[in-house]
């Protein structure tokens, strides 16, 4: 019989968030596949089922002060939206 392969809490982890990005049509970029803590939100996102034609894009702004992360997210273009705009963010530790 073959060894049953070990799955780490991380691995399972990984695996079940991405099924659920990809079951709510969220598309992240590889680089926030990758990368951790705050940074994880760092990048270009699509999300065609709530937003189709659209996009939004996340920048750290500023330092970080103990959890806390400002952030801007550049976005727009999809159907009912403006053409662009920025919004303020912040990033709560990795939430």
């Amino acid at each position: 019989s073959p060894a049953l392969e070990e799955v780490t809490r991380r691995q399972t982890l990984t695996s079940l968030t991405s099924s659920i990005v990809a079951a709510a049509g969220i598309i992240p970029s590889k680089a926030s596949a990758v990368a951790t803590g705050s940074d994880a939100f760092v990048g270009t996102y699509s999300d065609p089922v709530n937003h189709p034609g659209g996009t939004r894009s996340i920048k750290l702004v500023g330092e970080k002060v103990g959890d806390y992360q400002l952030a801007e997210v550049y976005g727009g273009g999809g159907r009912g939206e403006p053409k662009q705009f920025v919004l303020p963010a912040i990033v709560v530790g990795d939430r």
